[in-house]
């Protein structure tokens, strides 16, 4: 193998949109020619304007249907900065927070930064248990549910619609802020409704752009509870450094929703990653994964005799570099034998299939 050759699928990206490039030029062209750089350029975007509410309310219309969203959105600078904020927002040092067993905040910074406590409450092939979390709220009093529960991160899991309402009931009879995680709600067509939509007076709802058009941007969403929530929001962290997103990436995101630009290259991307996972399935089809067609990774499961840290170990030999499950359990007393493998990472198809097929020839 030439030893130079190497294949990253350990980094959750989108596949690179084919018509990215001449679109975002184009956008950067209109936007200097419009005569009104100066002025975006020299204004923060918090999501107060009537551009990026219009803006953020049509991008989110495919997952709050007919909710009005008038005044409680908020631009930050991407997803897991807005889990940054609310966390700190919901909860003090020392609280306890739950999240599934299995989360990408076990592999932030974020808790250790804030002195939460992270609970890792146990899920299945479905996802979060609605009744361990119940006893969960009995034992720990916790101030909040951090939750991916659409194409959950690692394991691609959606939690369905009976779920999210049995969850909801649970996080209102305790008290419990709901801070949901929707990066990649948007490449799954007809997804179940977010937790803002199901428990509105206490759930906080959170995404981006990193996963459906760009990580380059460093932009993302957060719709409060009402108006007031969103307000409050803002007042608090106003003076905060650099949470609020880049003007320009704020003004090329309200383009590219308004001229139709960012649903062409959502529509895109999730061709690109329908295809790759029929080539991962394909390729890893004696192996035991776990995926979603519209996923941007697969959950490979691994026999006992085959500890994971052996795996990734022998892949990186080959060039190949994975993802340890480790990074994201919540709970070291019961250690997953799994590792994550991202299918963004190759420029192309042909590239992923050659990284695929010899991942493959080490399970």
């Amino acid at each position: 193998m030439d030893e130079r050759q190497q294949f990253h699928l350990d980094r959750n990206l989108p596949p690179e949109p084919g018509e990215f490039r001449d679109a975002l030029r184009s956008t950067l062209l209109q936007i200097v020619d419009s005569g009104r750089i100066n002025d975006v350029m020299r204004h923060h975007r918090y999501g107060k304007n009537e551009t990026d509410q219009l803006a953020g309310s049509e991008w989110l219309a495919g997952r709050f249907c007919e909710v009005d969203l008038s005044g409680r959105i908020i631009l930050t600078n991407g997803t897991k900065n807005g889990v940054l904020l609310l966390l700190s927002l919901v909860a003090n040092p020392g609280d306890s927070v739950v999240t599934e067993e299995l989360s990408a905040l076990a592999a932030w910074e974020i808790p250790r930064l804030l002195g939460i406590r992270v609970i890792g409450t146990p899920i299945d092939a479905d996802g979060m248990m609605p009744d361990a979390f119940e006893q969960i709220c009995k034992r720990h009093a916790p101030k909040a549910l951090f939750t991916v529960p659409t194409l959950h991160n690692p394991t691609t899991h959606v939690l369905g619609l009976d779920r999210r309402q049995s969850i909801s009931r649970v996080a209102d009879k305790f008290g419990v802020s709901i801070i949901e995680d929707d990066i990649c709600g948007m490449l799954l067509p007809e997804a179940p409704p977010p937790f803002a939509c199901i428990a509105p007076s206490n759930a906080w709802y959170v995404t981006g752009v990193g996963k459906t058009l760009s990580p380059g941007f460093r932009f993302g969403y957060i719709v409060a509870p009402t108006s007031q929530h969103a307000h409050d929001f803002i007042a608090r962290f106003r003076s905060t450094t650099t949470w609020v997103p880049s003007p320009l990436s704020a003004e090329i995101i309200a383009h590219w929703i308004t001229d139709g630009t960012a649903k062409r290259v959502l529509a895109t991307v999730r061709e690109d990653v329908v295809a790759r996972q029929f080539i991962a399935t394909s390729s890893l089809n004696e192996s035991d994964i776990v995926t979603k067609p519209w996923a941007l990774n697969v959950w490979l499961r691994l026999p006992m005799h085959q500890p994971a840290s052996d795996l990734l170990v022998a892949a990186r030999r080959e060039g190949i570099f994975l993802g340890a499950a480790s990074i994201f359990n919540t709970t070291p007393d019961r250690p997953t034998n799994s590792v994550r493998v991202c299918l963004g990472g190759p420029s192309s198809r042909e590239e992923l299939q050659t990284a695929l097929q010899r991942l493959s020839s080490l399970t």
